[in-house]
C-alpha cells in the first residue's frame, strides 16, 4: 500500500489478510501503520510471486 501526500510526500506500508481482519503494517518503524486522514491517492503496488 502507499499514501501520496498533498505535500508530495509518499509513504509504502504493508497490508496482511489475517483472519481478523486486515491490518496495516510499518515495515520502516516495525508498528501497526494507520492509514491517515487528509492524503491525496491511496493504492496498492502488488507482490510478485517471485518467478520471472
Amino acid at each position: 500500500m502507499y499514501v501520496s501526500r498533498p505535500d508530495g510526500s509518499a509513504h509504502v506500508f504493508n497490508a496482511v489478510n489475517t483472519k481478523h481482519g486486515v491490518v496495516f503494517l510499518d515495515g520502516q518503524s516495525g508498528t501497526l501503520a494507520i492509514l491517515e486522514k487528509n492524503v491525496s491517492s491511496i493504492g496498492h503496488i502488488p507482490y510478485r510471486n517471485g518467478s520471472s
